[in-house]
């Protein structure tokens, strides 16, 4: 065989090679790769739960009804003497402690003085028709006036007759400032308040609590701005020392009621 033959069967069992082989590598390099499965699913397990909305939870908050406070079903209980009697209350006012000046009642005693006219000056006593008797000026009535009120009436019906009477009105006796004890008290009935007294003081004056007396319930009924109020006045707390504050002053016409 020549030369030129041998040659020209080289090239093309070379060419034929070249043929068969670059099909199988353009498939394979085409081929995408598989993407693996157990990552795919580790991701799906990773993914976040879905939160909800501040607003939304917001919005149940409100519609949530708020617990009730046992201090205002209390307060509705009907066994609950409050609950029933809107002038009934155990809580003691503020201003209780505070004493105002006298009120002239029946059987009071007055001294009247006027400077340098010793005729005009003169003790007097409020009758029972409420009026007292003067030099000048005869009767003038006077309940329900404080001393000071009662200076400022005198000294005006006083300057018809002199030339700017200086007028002194002082309280010499008090029988109208009476308290009422009833119930369970050793000494009941009325008790004239000489000045000011507390509630403690005016049981001992009455002889203390009898026997079988509620000494936890002392009732103190009080007309206040034509409202009859009810304090209560828990005695044998006090006597421990638990409740100053309850030991309230008394006004002329309080009734305490003792079971």
């Amino acid at each position: 065989m020549s030369m030129k033959k041998q040659y020209g069967l080289s090239v093309l069992a070379l060419a034929c090679g070249f043929a068969l082989a670059s099909p199988r590598a353009t498939a394979q390099e085409a081929a995408p790769p598989n993407p693996p499965k157990q990552e795919e699913k580790k991701a799906d397990e990773k993914k976040p739960e879905e939160k909800k909305p501040p607003e939304e939870k917001k919005a149940d908050e409100k519609q949530t009804p708020p617990a009730a406070d046992p201090k205002d079903a209390k307060a509705r209980d009907p066994k609950d003497p409050a609950s029933k009697d809107p002038g009934f209350t155990t809580d003691m006012p503020k201003d209780l402690n505070d004493q105002p000046e006298f009120i002239v009642g029946p059987g009071d005693g007055l001294m009247i003085n006027v400077w340098k006219e010793p005729e005009v000056s003169q003790p007097v006593t409020v009758r029972g028709d409420c009026r007292i008797t003067l030099q000048l000026i005869k009767d003038v009535e006077v309940c329900g006036m404080t001393p000071t009120q009662i200076q400022n009436l005198l000294t005006e019906k006083l300057s018809k007759y002199l030339t700017a009477p200086d007028v002194t009105v002082t309280l010499s006796g008090l029988q109208s400032r009476k308290v009422y004890f009833i119930g369970q008290v050793r000494r009941p009935g009325a008790m004239v308040l000489n000045g000011p007294m507390s509630i403690s003081q005016a049981l001992s004056d009455a002889g203390g609590l009898a026997d079988y007396a509620n000494d936890k319930k002392v009732i103190i009924q009080r007309m206040i701005n034509g409202v009859t109020k009810q304090f209560i006045f828990n005695y044998r707390d006090y006597l421990k020392g638990k409740n100053p504050q309850g030991n309230i002053l008394l006004m002329p016409g309080d009734i305490i009621m003792v079971r």
